[in-house]
């Protein structure tokens, strides 16, 4: 498979959990940005699955409204603390 600088991929060897963007390619290694978390990786081509960031995105969004503290309502060893915001940056 044919990968380019851009295009939304995950890792096979880490179970498709995080997608990232292609940022780099050296030789057969990809560097990756994560695309959902702050995190920089690589990763060797034949370890990526291409994959639809829209797609992704929303499952992305499903799992963390499933585990957030919404969800923990009834269990009496949680509580509900909003939090601060500490830090605001982002790409240009």
């Amino acid at each position: 498979m044919e990968f380019k600088i851009g295009d939304y991929v995950t890792r096979k060897s880490y179970n498709n959990d995080i997608v990232f963007i292609i940022t780099d390619i050296v030789q057969d290694v990809a560097i990756l940005k994560g695309f959902n978390v702050r995190l920089i990786a690589n990763a060797p081509l034949n370890d990526l699955n291409l994959c639809d960031e829209d797609n992704r995105k929303d499952e992305f969004m499903d799992e963390l409204v499933n585990e957030s503290l919404l969800d923990r309502t009834n269990n009496e060893d949680f509580f509900y603390l909003p939090p601060k915001l500490l830090q605001l940056d982002g790409d240009p």
